[in-house]
């Protein structure tokens, strides 16, 4: 596949409007997940028939939302450096987490207070460190090997797993993760060919991740579920951000990429 490397984040306007369109998608995200798991509990978790969440307006309103929050995760995706803008929509995961203490009127302590507060904390150093920071070369025409193994090695793991839930939040994190890349490589493919491919690795991904957090959401709050995918999404597609696209990411992201997974890990912990 032949990918040209490009200025992502230039000069100019391109660094801000990258920033304020992930944050927008992180804000509509959270609203969408929380209205969409609304949809579900008005549909009734129970009910064998529970595709029929179709029919709730609450969900389609959810929907529209996650709309235009996807629209601008993957507009900030397009022109910015991944390191950067998946760091940044995890900033939903808090935001939904907060929602749901708000809806299921739970105090907000404990793990989960200070998986949200490690969050905003990673997302600001990842700012510090992709602040100003241009995509390189790319390292290697085979830099898909590391992430697809790792990918392999997650999507083994969920045989492991007992709760369905979760099972299903591991697996639309890949899916999402799968989407991103090939969303961004669409991005920078100059062959019509490429871009074509990349285009329907894109469409069948994001389907699959979308269906999958759906049953998720059946199954669990949307909180532990949005925790787990956007945790693993966000991990594979940060080692593809290197091993792919060579984007220089210096130490104080990986730790700020750390600080966000333990939060996102801890949001989403079940006793």
């Amino acid at each position: 596949m032949n990918v040209l490397p490009v200025n992502a984040l230039g000069v100019g306007w391109k660094p801000l409007l990258s920033l304020l369109l992930a944050l927008a998608g992180a804000f509509l995200l959270a609203a969408g997940a929380s209205l969409q798991w609304l949809g579900h509990e008005r549909n009734g978790r129970c009910n064998t028939s529970g595709w029929r969440v179709f029919l709730v307006p609450l969900w389609w309103l959810g929907i529209l939302a996650s709309a235009g929050g996807t629209i601008c995760h993957y507009t900030a995706l397009w022109i910015g450096l991944v390191a950067l803008v998946l760091p940044v929509s995890g900033l939903h995961i808090a935001l939904t987490a907060l929602a749901m203490s708000r809806l299921r009127k739970e105090a907000l302590l404990g793990l989960r207070a200070w998986g949200i507060a490690l969050v905003a904390t990673g997302v600001l150093l990842c700012l510090f460190g992709e602040a100003g920071r241009t995509a390189a070369d790319l390292p290697s025409r085979h830099g898909w090997i590391v992430p697809g193994l790792l990918g392999a090695a997650a999507l083994s793991s969920v045989l492991l797993l007992r709760r369905p839930a979760d099972r299903f939040a591991v697996g639309s994190g890949l899916a999402f993760a799968a989407s991103a890349v090939a969303w961004k490589l669409m991005a920078q493919n100059a062959i019509l060919p490429d871009r074509i491919f990349s285009a329907v690795v894109f469409a069948a991904s994001y389907t699959t991740g979308f269906l999958l957090i759906q049953a998720g959401f059946r199954r669990g709050g949307a909180g532990a579920v949005n925790a787990t995918a956007n945790g693993v999404a966000t991990a594979l597609a940060m080692v593809a951000a290197v091993s792919l696209f060579g984007e220089p990411v210096p130490a104080i992201s990986w730790l700020g990429t750390a600080v966000v997974a333990s939060g996102v890990a801890l949001i989403g912990w079940r006793r």
